[in-house]
C-alpha cells in the first residue's frame, strides 16, 4: 500500500498527516478499493469480454465471495481430534 501512496502522491507522508486517526482508516479503505478497481479494469480491458465493466466487477465480487466454513460442533471436534491422534484423519 505504501508503494501505491508514493506512486500517486508526491509527498504521501504529508497526505497522511492531513487525516485524523479516525478518518485515516476510511481513506486507506477508499484507496484500497480504487486500486482493486484499477486492477479489475486492466483485467477486463485486456481480456475478451462479453459484458460491461460494471457487470464484470459484479461477477468478480460474486466469485471472490468465499462461502463460510461450516462450524464443527464440540462432539465433531472431539471426534476429529481422536481420529487425528489415532492417525486416521480423513477430511469430512
Amino acid at each position: 500500500m505504501i508503494d501505491t501512496l508514493y506512486q500517486r502522491y508526491a509527498n504521501p507522508v504529508e497526505v497522511l498527516r492531513r487525516y485524523r486517526a479516525e478518518d485515516l482508516n476510511g481513506f486507506l479503505n477508499y484507496l484500497n478499493e480504487k486500486i482493486h478497481d484499477e486492477k479489475l479494469f486492466q483485467i477486463w480491458a485486456n481480456g475478451i469480454s462479453d459484458c460491461t465493466f460494471e457487470e464484470f466487477k459484479e461477477r468478480s465480487k460474486k466469485q471472490s465471495a468465499k462461502p463460510k466454513k461450516e462450524e464443527l460442533t464440540d462432539d465433531e471436534k472431539l471426534a476429529l481430534a481422536a481420529r487425528i491422534m489415532k492417525g486416521k484423519y480423513n477430511a469430512r
